[in-house]
């Protein structure tokens, strides 16, 4: 039988390797999972298509928003630790962390956030005649 110091550092192995925040209930929730009890709290429902369906959304809007630190090989990877998950109980809160570390990551100089403005319209020639003018 495992120590208590052995359980608790099991806790937090399997708490990185979720990607998972180190709170008390998701500490719990890995702790009783390792020992044999309950995986999920009985309190928490899981996810409905709705929230799957925002999810997704958010997810498509962040795998194109250029952020500062976060190359799209990076993205990818961490997209197939997702997908090497155990479970849907364990990709939701996993897939929610990432999204929240990528929304706060700042976006690149000089790139944009989103799509291009409606309003923007192809140079004309009289803004090149201008530029080639000053240049």
């Amino acid at each position: 039988m495992p120590t208590i110091a052995e359980q608790a550092r099991a806790t937090l192995k399997r708490l990185l390797e979720l990607q998972l925040d180190p709170t008390p209930d998701n500490y719990r929730r890995i702790f009783d999972s390792l020992r044999g009890g309950s995986a999920e709290p009985a309190a928490a429902p899981p996810p409905g298509a709705a929230e799957w369906s925002q999810a997704l959304r958010r997810l498509l809007d962040q795998w194109e928003r250029s952020q500062a630190g976060l190359s799209q090989l990076q993205k990818r990877q961490q997209i197939e630790q997702l997908a090497a998950l155990p479970s849907a109980q364990a990709l939701w809160p996993a897939l929610q962390s990432l999204l929240d570390r990528w929304s706060a990551l700042p976006a690149r100089n000089g790139s944009r956030h989103g799509a291009p403005a409606a309003d923007a319209a192809p140079a004309d020639a009289g803004d090149a005649a201008a530029w080639r003018s000053c240049c």
